[in-house]
């Protein structure tokens, strides 16, 4: 059975969640869906000033209308 762990909420998840929530409504309006997991990923990203690194296509439609830094990865030549 696996024990069940306890995460001390201090605020700062729920804004960040809350913020996830502000994305997704955003971005809803303007018919762009996504995942919850996504905009979480943007909501963190966006409050902690750190770019997003993926591959995934999505973010680079999402930055058009949120607040977001992708990474630029480096082209390196063979």
């Amino acid at each position: 059975m696996n024990p069940i762990i306890i995460i001390k909420n201090n605020g700062r998840l729920n804004k960040d969640f809350e913020l996830a929530a502000e994305y997704s409504n955003t971005l809803r309006s303007k018919d762009i869906q996504g995942s919850n997991t996504d905009f979480l990923i943007c909501a963190v990203s966006t409050k902690n000033n750190m770019p997003i690194f993926s591959i995934d296509n999505d973010f680079n439609l999402y930055k058009k209308h949120i607040p977001i830094a992708l990474h630029a990865p480096r082209v390196t030549k063979k």
